[in-house]
């Protein structure tokens, strides 16, 4: 099922959802990946700062490079990233399981986040 209605927080709403095209389910895993991002840095991946309004918000989420902070563990970028990707069939999580390939969310659950060791 396809919404087309436009809600949310501003700095969380997906590409599609902007686009006013409909979303559905990939919006939400777009979601999760700003959540973990602002878990991450402790700033949302998309802002809008003093004098900038929400046209410029909006631009940033539709076409602004994600960059992902310095310290992060090579596995949560790839997490991240992946959930943050503006194609929503591409978006981690979104790709239906086959016999051959992992989709959903065990294709979230088999991505690898090495955790530092207590002497790093």
């Amino acid at each position: 099922m396809q919404l087309t209605t436009v809600c949310g927080t501003s700095q969380y709403m997906s590409p599609e959802m902007l686009s006013r095209k409909g979303y559905g389910a990939p919006s939400d895993w777009w979601s999760l990946g700003c959540i973990s991002f602002e878990m991450l840095t402790g700033e949302p991946p998309f802002d809008v700062k003093r004098g900038e309004s929400y046209k410029d918000l909006q631009k940033k989420i539709m076409y602004e490079r994600i960059r992902m902070p310095t310290g992060a563990t090579a596995g949560a970028c790839k997490v991240v990233k992946g959930l943050l990707t503006r194609d929503p069939s591409a978006r981690l999580g979104c790709k239906k399981s086959t016999m051959f390939e992992v989709g959903g969310v065990a294709q979230l659950k088999a991505c690898e986040v090495r955790r530092p060791k207590a002497s790093e």
